[in-house]
């Protein structure tokens, strides 16, 4: 029999919405890992400590949606740090450029070409305020992230171990081809059919589906990001200790959240994020010695490593219209999630799209009855073009020759690039 509703993805957008349609809807989440939580990784000792958060690993003040959850789920928040220039109880040396540069480029000009490209994203811009100051304090999961998920999804229908392979537009809704693990090396292949569908994963994982041809234009709307994190263990952590950034490449240290001796060595983005992972794969050895150089009493170093962590639009934010993304050629399919959210890295994006998709899910989109003069048509997407710049190839100018008509056969043929698709998205006026 099939499900009134399918959520792709079982992290914490996924979990969410499944429990914020609840209720008559019959939903049903497939998550294609053995756990569920998406991102979210809890690091614990074996007697079940918790040491750090190797995923999302903090709520700010601001993140009033995700206070709520925490609380709504019986969790504790505990408030770390405060608004304060500190100086690092385990400094960097002056020397760790030098130290790492001969394996990048040549010499210290290295260090501007990694900020530069640090400051353009998710990083840099979260902390753009000061250099070397935390502009304020921030709230951990007392039970850890893994505490909330094991709350959140109690009462969900979840399915681990369900890979999707494609999600097909059919009468009266959406058939799904599913590939389930049914032991260590052994997998059976499945179909089940939905009323609708929410996307609750990232955008990469659509590109084999048959609906990726509508959904193209928006997932071209942003480009993900690695981040990586170095956790060492120290005997000598000075308690004042709170957060330092500085020039180096590790970029930024961070003190313990939960009151022991693991702090964040190295937190970083884009290339150097890319950089450290390589290097710890290729040569764990040499990092460790060349780490206690920098740190005192380091005994233990452990590597993360999110090759598409976070998510950075490529032009404007567009979170409104990505939770319907094609209302007329695609009803009922719908997406959540932080990579289509304004607030692109938090999980507080990835709530604001449930709550959004909560307050959408009756709407009725109609078709336009009619086109704007100064529009064309793009795979069911009304683009209008008045403020299109002409460049070479495909720029207003070509267009100008084809308004009022579907493009869509010429667009393809003309531009390869995610960036143009993107355009397509950022001046949808419609549909038809």
């Amino acid at each position: 029999m099939p499900a009134r509703v399918v959520i792709i993805g079982g992290g914490i957008a996924g979990l969410c919405a499944a429990r914020a349609l609840g209720g008559t809807n019959d939903a049903i989440v497939l998550e294609q890992h053995e756990r569920l939580g998406g991102r979210v990784r809890t690091i614990r000792d074996d007697e079940k400590r918790l040491l750090y958060e190797a995923g999302p690993w903090r709520v700010l003040d601001t993140h009033r949606r995700m206070i709520r959850l925490v609380r709504a789920l019986g969790c504790h928040l505990d408030r770390i740090g405060k608004p304060t220039t500190m100086t690092a109880a385990v400094p960097a040396k002056p020397g760790i450029v030098s130290v790492f540069a001969s394996w990048l480029m040549s010499g210290l000009s290295v260090v501007g070409a990694f900020r530069r490209d640090l400051l353009s994203g998710y990083l840099g811009s979260a902390d753009a305020v000061s250099e070397h100051t935390y502009p304020t304090a921030y709230r951990v999961i007392r039970e850890g992230f893994d505490g909330l998920v094991e709350r959140l999804a109690d009462g969900v229908a979840a399915r681990t171990g369900c890979r999707v392979l494609d999600v097909v537009r059919v009468a009266g809704g959406y058939r799904i081809m599913i590939r389930r693990r049914t032991g260590h090396n052994s997998f059976v292949d499945e179909t089940t059919r939905a009323e609708r569908v929410i996307l609750a994963c990232p955008p990469d994982a659509w590109r084999r589906w048959s609906v990726f041809v509508d959904l193209e234009p928006l997932a071209s709307c942003v480009v993900a990001r690695p981040l990586h994190r170095l956790y060492a263990r120290t005997t000598v952590m000075d308690p004042s200790f709170f957060y330092v950034k500085d020039e180096s490449v590790l970029n930024q240290k961070i003190a313990s959240s939960y009151g022991n001796q693991w702090f964040q060595a190295s937190y970083t983005s884009g290339r150097l994020a890319r950089f450290w992972a390589e290097v710890f794969l290729a040569y764990p050895s040499w990092c460790y010695t060349a780490v206690r150089r920098v740190f005192t009493g380091v005994t233990e170093l452990r590597s993360h490593y999110w090759e598409k962590a976070v998510h950075q639009w490529r032009n404007r934010p567009l979170a409104s219209l990505a939770i319907h993304p094609q209302p007329l050629r695609l009803p009922g399919l719908f997406v959540v999630g932080e990579a289509f959210s304004d607030r692109q890295g938090w999980t507080e994006g990835a709530l604001a799209t449930v709550e959004e998709l909560v307050a959408r899910w009756d709407e009725r989109i109609e078709p336009m009855t009619r086109v704007p003069r100064d529009s064309v048509i793009y795979r069911g997407m009304v683009i209008g073009i008045r403020d299109w710049l002409d460049r070479h190839p495909g720029g207003r100018e070509p267009l100008l020759n084809h308004l009022g008509e579907d493009i869509t056969d010429l667009w393809d043929g003309i531009h390869t690039s995610e960036r143009a698709r993107a355009e397509l998205v950022r001046r949808c006026v419609g549909w038809v």
